[in-house]
């Protein structure tokens, strides 16, 4: 069992390293991005997803999950964070079926009050969501990967194409 469980995780590690390398390739992100906006915000994203380990043990597969999910329904841009008014009429992709046993949202939101009492509304939520899960695979044993940050959240649900880009949660 723990064999199977080390292959898993190792093609999740093989996965992210390569949504990694894809985010730093897109658009026109660039190392150290807050270098002047907010020097410090790496290391406040790096220090809150060691507290939040430290505390409850569940926050670093998904966080790279949420990455995964994000990333791969049309763009890194932390759509997957919005959560639609019921009378509005728009789904959230995180009401999709292929969100399914999506958790600890939470997390994104602790970091992200972290940031804003250093660094009012600079970082991203997407940022938010790529460092993080960079700093959780480096907690899991894995390597810590240089990453351009830059990102811009995005004001849009993409639920309607959640089924094109996700696989079930139960295929194999």
């Amino acid at each position: 069992m723990a064999t199977g469980s080390f292959h898993h995780c190792s093609s999740s590690f093989v996965l992210l390293l390569f949504l990694l390398q894809l985010l730093s390739a897109y658009g026109e992100l660039q190392l150290n991005y807050y270098a002047k906006s907010c020097p410090n915000a790496e290391e406040i994203i790096k220090q809150e997803v060691i507290k939040l380990y430290e505390e409850h043990y569940n926050n670093a597969i998904p966080g790279i999950r949420i990455l995964f999910h994000d990333c791969m329904v049309k763009s890194c841009d932390a759509s997957l964070l919005l959560v639609a008014k019921h009378r509005s009429g728009i789904v959230s992709e995180q009401a999709s079926s292929r969100s399914f046993g999506m958790r600890n949202f939470k997390y994104v939101t602790k970091i992200k009050e972290a940031l804003e009492k250093e660094c009012p509304t600079t970082v991203s939520c997407a940022d938010i969501i790529a460092l993080s899960a960079r700093d959780s695979v480096v907690l899991l044993g894995g390597p810590h990967i240089s990453m351009r940050s830059g990102r811009r959240d995005s004001r849009k649900s993409h639920a309607s194409v959640v089924e094109e880009f996700l696989p079930n949660h139960n295929d194999s």
